[in-house]
Formats: structure tokens, C-alpha cells, sequence
């Protein structure tokens, strides 16, 4: 990629953080008393930190004090702040097409980044590529695919969890009562469970916390689906690849864990799965094919739910050697 037109920008110097005025400086109290003024308060800022450029992990203030960026943005700017690459690219495009629309007319940089995205997907093919704006978009248009497709209504989502403050992704948010406070009715159908959360949740070894991740998938299939959800209903269930707000806890191999999501929703995937590198992690889609049948093999058995066009109510199956209540007593371990 051609970087000629670069010469003003100068390659990162290693180094630590600076400072040279009393924080915040002078010019930021300036700006801090005129965003005061005249900016929404619904932008929450934890530090008065002005930025006024980057470079690499560092970012330089209004009055000259550089800092150490250790969010690397919000967690999107994984090659540093601009990047001579990625900035030749953004003054490429803007000389020659600075505005586009996807509803409207055909782009050959959209089509160009689904086929190399399809290349590198952690899931199964053929895929469509949709664009969105953020990552509440991605989880809003997530929620209306689940739905849509599968006509169900439901979803579960995970106490603690973080996917926006759009209405939808709100509702399937249950980090911080702030974030929902006065904002009600939120969109309906959205329960929420306890997710397995193995760094807290549990004491001991590698065998605790296998037992208490599977502890928290079997309370859905044997309480909620046996007493206030029905599973024929569910739509999907969203999932973060690193789950909660800030620094969040590791999604844990679903997969491995346990066959539930698949079996109760028909669908394999997990919305909110904002980064790729996280997304090929994890082991999960973002949006797959929702409402497809799907079976689990686990020590012997299978069972699935019913497909989205089903319409015999809940023709929920086992077959095999083991019923749950002989491989509750012979202590069988889920094989996924």
C-alpha cells in the first residue's frame, strides 16, 4: 500500500508517559468547562483527559502531557493510533469516495471485505456479511435476525453482561442497574440467567469449575425450561466472547461445556462478539443460521429441539444408552 502521502506522519517513539503541567492542564480545564456547557451529559467520562493526538500506544493532550494508552482506544485501535497503513488507506478513500450506502447502490470495497472476512470466519460456510455502525448495532440487528428467522419470540441473555444502551442491546444487558434506570418497559422477552463465571464463582481446581460451568447450563435446561420458559420459543441465546464491561471475564468453551445453547435455541452462535480475534477464540458465530436444527452427542445420547417450522409443540427427543437419570448416577461427563 502506497504511504506517499504520509511525510507528515512521524513513525512512534517508544517511550513512557510524560508529564509537564498539573492534570488536567490548562487548555484541558478550558475545554472541560466548555464541553460543560454545551456537550450531552449521556457521554461518561472516568478521567479529564483532553486528547489531542496518538501515536502508537500513546496519546498526546492539549497542554503537551503524553500518557501510555493501555485501552488501545476502546479496545479497536489494535495497531496503535495511526497507524501510517491504516491512515494512507483513510486519505485513499476520502480522495476518491467519501460517502457510500449500502441500501442504495453496490460498493466493490463492500463485496471485497465480505469475501476476505468469509475467509478468515471461525464458522462453517456460506456466509452473508452484514455492516453495522457499532456494536449495539451488530447485537440490535442480531435480535431482529434470531427472531425474524426463527418466529420466536424469547432470548436469554447472562447476568452481568454488557451489549449496549440501544434499546434492544439494553434489554439484553444486566451490568449496572444505572444503565436501565428510567428507561423502562425495555423490550420484552429477554430473561436473563447467571452466567459461568469459573474466576468467581467457585473455589478449587479445574474439576470445580468444570462442575459449576455445567452447574449454571443445567439450571436452564432442568428450572427454566421446566418452569417458566418455554424452549420452543427461544429464539437464541447472546453470549459475549469476553463478558461483562471493562476488562470482562472469558467466555468459557461452550461447546466443551455444554450442548444446551444448540439443543434449547436451535442456534449455534453468540451476538455481541464485537472483535474477530475474540469471535475465533471463543468458538462461536456471531450470527449464524438461527432456528437450524442442531444435535448434541453427550456420553451416548442426543437430543435436539424442535426446528423453527416445527409445529408439533415441544418434540424434544433422547435417544441412546443413558437417560438422565442413569448418567446423573453413574456421574457421565458432556462430551461436546
Amino acid at each position: 500500500m502506497a504511504t506517499e502521502t504520509l511525510t507528515h506522519v512521524a513513525a512512534p517513539r517508544v517511550a513512557g508517559p510524560k508529564i509537564i503541567t498539573p492534570l488536567p492542564g490548562p487548555n484541558a480545564k478550558r475545554i472541560l468547562e466548555a464541553d460543560h456547557r454545551y456537550i450531552s451529559p449521556s457521554y461518561t467520562r472516568s478521567y479529564p483527559l483532553v486528547a489531542k493526538r496518538g501515536r502508537g500506544c500513546i496519546i498526546e493532550d492539549v497542554d503537551g502531557n503524553e500518557f501510555l494508552d493501555f485501552t488501545a482506544g476502546i479496545a479497536v485501535t489494535s495497531t496503535g493510533h495511526c497507524h501510517p497503513e491504516v491512515v494512507a488507506a483513510m486519505q485513499k478513500q476520502s480522495a476518491e469516495l467519501i460517502h457510500m450506502s449500502g441500501t442504495d447502490l453496490y460498493y466493490q470495497g463492500m463485496v471485497e471485505l465480505a469475501e476476505r472476512l468469509s475467509k478468515i470466519a471461525p464458522m462453517k460456510g456460506p456466509h452473508k456479511i452484514y455492516y453495522g455502525n457499532s456494536g449495539a448495532e451488530a447485537v440490535e440487528a442480531a435480535l431482529k435476525l434470531a427472531r425474524y428467522h426463527t418466529k420466536r419470540q424469547h432470548v436469554i441473555a447472562f447476568l452481568g453482561a454488557f451489549h449496549g444502551r440501544t434499546m434492544g442491546a439494553l434489554s439484553l444487558t444486566a451490568s449496572k442497574p444505572q444503565q436501565k434506570r428510567r428507561f423502562s418497559p425495555l423490550v420484552p422477552g429477554v430473561t436473563h440467567v447467571r452466567y459461568p463465571d469459573v474466576y468467581h464463582g467457585c473455589v478449587g481446581g479445574a474439576q470445580d469449575a468444570d462442575a459449576f460451568a455445567l452447574g449454571c447450563a443445567r439450571y436452564i435446561e432442568d428450572k427454566l425450561f421446566k418452569t417458566v420458559l418455554a424452549p420452543e420459543e427461544v429464539a437464541a441465546s447472546v453470549v459475549e466472547p469476553n463478558h461483562g464491561l471493562g476488562a470482562g471475564i472469558a467466555c468459557i468453551n461452550l461447546r466443551r461445556q455444554s450442548g444446551l445453547y444448540r439443543r434449547s435455541t436451535g442456534y449455534d452462535g453468540c451476538a455481541g462478539a464485537r472483535r474477530d480475534q475474540e469471535r475465533r477464540s471463543c468458538g462461536q458465530s456471531h450470527v449464524e443460521a438461527a432456528g437450524r436444527l442442531a444435535e448434541t452427542r453427550r456420553s451416548g445420547w442426543r437430543c435436539a429441539w424442535p426446528r423453527a417450522d416445527d409445529r408439533g409443540g415441544d418434540r424434544y427427543r433422547q435417544e441412546g444408552a443413558h437417560s438422565r437419570r442413569s448418567r446423573a448416577r453413574s456421574g457421565c461427563r458432556s462430551r461436546i
